[in-house]
């Protein structure tokens, strides 16, 4: 499990995804063999991961699946190893093959920003997920109460344009 890597002698560089284990505390990403851990979030954030789940779900068309949290990871030669909050991936993807999904099944990818990941998700991720092909990716920002799209295809009458992001909780 990530809480066990420190403890198992595993520090530094050079991580790979089996280092990971099947269920994380906290969430324990990969990039280039750099271990990259972010807090758990508290309910506010799983709020507004539930909204957006539930509005994707609403619009998305019946060969898509939406998911939260599932791993995208890029094998070999340095492992990438990503988890969106949120993540609408090609329903046909989904197998039961290895607990992952190659980022050429994934649609959209979200995060709800926190302020121990507010960098990584608006500059980190937004490149890697936009160098692994993923056109679409959204940054749901509670602070300033806005959903912030970094789309390198259009969504211009697709399913996505149609999607309400009015996903604030009451004040």
């Amino acid at each position: 499990m990530c809480n066990d890597l420190g403890r198992s002698g595993l520090t530094g560089m050079g991580f790979r995804f089996d280092d990971l284990g099947e269920r994380a505390a906290a969430r324990c990403e990969i990039l280039d063999g750099t271990l990259l851990v972010s807090p758990l979030v508290g309910t506010g954030h799983q709020v507004l991961v539930s909204r957006l789940l539930a509005v994707l779900a609403e619009e998305a068309p019946p060969q898509l699946a939406v998911l939260p949290a599932i791993t995208l990871a890029r094998r070999g030669g340095g492992d990438r190893v990503l988890t969106p909050d949120v993540a609408v991936v090609r329903a046909a993807a989904l197998t039961g093959g290895p607990p992952w999904v190659d980022p050429d099944d994934v649609v959209l990818a979200a995060e709800v920003a926190c302020p121990a990941s507010r960098v990584v998700d608006l500059v980190l991720k937004r490149e890697l997920y936009a160098g692994w092909g993923i056109g679409c990716y959204w940054v749901v920002d509670p602070v300033l109460r806005e959903v912030r799209r970094f789309e390198s295809v259009p969504t211009r009458g697709c399913w996505l344009d149609d999607v309400d992001l009015e996903v604030w909780p009451d004040a």
